[in-house]
């Protein structure tokens, strides 16, 4: 284990040399994970950890993102209806292109995985048949 330089919980948690964080081994990162249903289309998705989409055709917005942070998005409803996830701002970057605000999941275990490289763009790291557009309709 790399020398701890800085102890941020004893010495199971700190900074080394280069500022990395050292963690004892083997660690395991928990993933905050939140629900978004028809009820919460009015609220932002947060704009880190997993969130799971279960409600039939509606609209949310997702939090702009901050570069270096991962999010993860997930259907979990064997309805075919068009879930759609709208930025609050800025773009996804995936193979297909540049200029999408809208992704759109349509059936169970649909989904993506997402870095945020700025502000205003997220990259699509991993796409599980999302569908990326420009408009924000289901």
């Amino acid at each position: 284990m790399p020398d701890i330089l800085t102890s941020l919980h004893g010495k199971e948690l700190g900074l080394d040399k280069d500022r990395d964080l050292v963690l004892p081994s083997p660690a395991a990162f928990k993933d905050n994970v939140t629900a978004a249903t028809s009820a919460s289309t009015g609220t932002d998705i947060p704009r880190a950890g997993a969130t799971t989409l279960s409600s039939a055709a509606a609209v949310w917005r997702l939090a702009a993102p901050t570069a270096g942070v991962k999010k993860t998005l997930h259907s979990i409803s064997t309805s075919t209806a068009n879930r759609a996830v709208a930025l609050a701002a800025g773009n996804f970057i995936s193979t297909a292109g540049s200029s999408f605000t809208t992704m759109v999941l349509q059936g169970l275990a649909y989904g993506a995985d997402l870095l945020g490289l700025s502000t205003a763009l997220y990259l699509v790291q991993q796409s599980r048949s999302a569908i990326f557009s420009t408009s924000t309709s289901t």
